[in-house]
């Protein structure tokens, strides 16, 4: 079973990477000085580019494989 774990911070690099077998997108992220890689074929992939053009800070939940940091689901930080 994966350990979870969130990494909070601004997105600040962003690469689209090559379209899963479904033509859906994926990314590598850095948040926080953390590289990340989004999973294939998840919705929250969608807004991964309007996060990252807003600036605006995030929060990720992730777990780590042999290779990667995977994201399992990352939203905006709503404050007050």
């Amino acid at each position: 079973m994966a350990k979870y774990y969130e990494v909070i911070g601004i997105i600040t690099d962003c690469k689209r990477l090559n379209s899963s077998v479904n033509g859906n997108p994926k990314f590598i992220l850095v948040i926080d000085g953390i590289v990340l890689n989004t999973k294939s074929d998840y919705s929250y992939n969608y807004n991964i580019d309007n996060l990252y053009k807003k600036g605006c800070e995030v929060v990720a939940k992730c777990y780590d494989t042999k290779c990667y940091s995977k994201i399992e689901d990352i939203t905006e930080v709503k404050r007050g």
